[in-house]
């Protein structure tokens, strides 16, 4: 591994959201940083019926996705069932991307917006997002599955914004950190523009054991197998000369290009129980996040090429954790045709910021960031709806709704909302964040005894889902 010089770049495991879940910073000769992987990464749960009642599926648990719902609930499949699901994706990542923070434009050149102007990019995917296979006996029942995640991949293009910068530097350690560049500025640093590609990619494989160990009441545990995929790139330039301050990015001025690239396999573990109390159901589940590894590389571009030794400023090994997730849930009958379904789920995001951090920085600089860089674990509080009427002689129309809210858990630094201090620069790569709302929607359509086919919309600000799923007995 290459020796890493005193302004080396730094490097972190933090969060991944939408859609969580990484995110890695590394200030570099001068302002780099790895904010391309800031974001939300999306775990839902599988199955169109669960999408449409907002996510609130583990005390249901009826049908072949419990594998990775719920385990608990394969126990209630009257006969083996085959279901597979196909899901689009359409989601938005979103960065600030120009304006003047703390202070006013200069009105020279770039610098003319007042305040801060995020952008944002979108992306879109889809493909089969869940297979299984369920046998059923009568204390007993075994299954199999697979599982997509969403494969969250964007590009973005940053401008980078400005904003006022007195009374420290960042090669001095002293506080409020700035680049050296305020000296001639008059006080006004600037977030380094740049080129940021993002590939990450979670899918799974597993087995589950249900068993019922007296009437209404089962246990059940999955075994998982998981690859995970990621390939990031991170193209930073540089605003260390006169004519670089104000203007666009010049591609012959490149500071530094990062890369996050790996391919690793996991193994974790679902387990939940399910109790029915007459038409009252109360349900549990556990779904262990596993941990992956992957190379992260940060070189030296053409405008700094001998800064670092041999041009290498870092390379190491990072871990990514996925969070392990909570959920209780409640499900209620008050008649035949109708069920309600509440839900709560605890996701612990904090474990990004535990993992031990690695840092090239003056020390001062980096305690404060390490204190400053904050994730919260997110709360999801999600409610769900569903009529049945009977259509015919053997078939049943279902009708669904609900409402899930995601509180904010993106990686954020805490600073004063006026000044940015104690480091402005990471105030702005890294804002906090809001939650979300998403409201769902769906039609389900049972033909007796064989074949189920539903589809269920999912949509927030930021994400909108689709998904059809399908159903065969035998």
């Amino acid at each position: 591994m290459p020796a890493r010089s005193p302004s080396a770049p730094r490097s972190l495991a933090a969060s991944w959201t939408l859609i969580g879940l990484l995110t890695a910073a590394a200030p570099a000769l001068g302002q780099g940083t790895e904010d391309v992987n800031a974001g939300q990464f999306d775990f839902s749960l599988p199955g169109a019926r669960s999408l449409a009642m907002g996510g609130s599926f583990v005390a249901l648990a009826d049908d072949a996705t419990s594998a990775y719902s719920n385990p608990a609930g394969l126990i209630q499949l009257g006969r083996p069932e085959i279901s597979a699901e196909f899901r689009d994706w359409d989601f938005e990542s979103t960065a600030i991307d120009r304006g003047h923070a703390f202070g006013q434009p200069t009105q020279l050149g770039l610098d003319t917006v007042p305040g801060l102007v995020p952008k944002s990019f979108p992306s879109r995917k889809s493909g089969v997002s869940f297979a299984s296979i369920v046998y059923p006996k009568a204390k007993w029942a075994l299954g199999v599955f697979f599982h997509q995640f969403p494969k969250f991949a964007t590009n973005r293009e940053i401008q980078g914004a400005f904003f006022n910068c007195q009374g420290g530097f960042l090669d001095a350690g002293t506080q409020p950190f700035c680049q050296r560049l305020v000296e001639d500025t008059g006080g006004i640093d600037r977030v380094q523009p740049k080129e940021q590609q993002i590939r990450i990619g979670l899918r799974s494989a597993g087995a589950t054991l249900s068993i019922r160990l007296r009437e209404g009441l089962s246990l059940g545990v999955s075994g998982l197998y998981y690859a995970f995929t990621m390939d990031s790139t991170n193209r930073v330039y540089s605003t260390a000369d006169k004519a670089d301050w104000y203007a666009s990015k010049n591609p012959d001025r490149l500071d530094l290009v990062s890369t996050q690239k790996g391919d690793d396999h996991a193994f974790a573990l679902n387990g939940g129980f399910r109790w029915s109390l007459g038409d009252w159901v109360l349900a549990g589940a556990y779904r262990q996040g596993p941990a992956f590894h992957y190379r992260s590389t940060i070189v030296a571009g053409s405008a700094h090429r001998d800064f670092c030794p041999g041009g290498i400023c870092s390379d190491l090994t990072a871990r990514f954790k996925v969070p392990d997730t909570f959920a209780a849930g409640l499900a209620y009958r008050p008649a035949p045709e109708w069920t309600l379904a509440l839900q709560y789920d605890f996701v612990e995001f904090t474990d990004f910021l535990e993992q031990g951090q690695t840092s090239g920085l003056q020390a001062e600089a980096a305690r404060v960031l390490d204190e400053g860089l904050t994730i919260k674990d997110a709360h999801r509080f999600r409610l769900g709806i569903e009529h049945l009427r009977i259509v015919g002689r053997s078939s049943v129309l279902a009708f669904r709704a609900g409402a899930w809210h995601d509180t904010e858990h993106r990686a954020y630094f805490k600073a004063d909302p006026d000044t940015g201090l104690p480091y402005p620069q990471y105030a702005l790569l890294f804002p906090k964040g809001k939650g979300q709302t998403h409201g769902t929607a769906g039609i389900g359509f049972v033909l007796q005894p064989h074949f189920q086919v539903d589809a269920a919309i999912d949509v927030s600000d930021l994400y909108r889902t689709f998904s059809v799923s399908t159903v065969l007995k035998f």
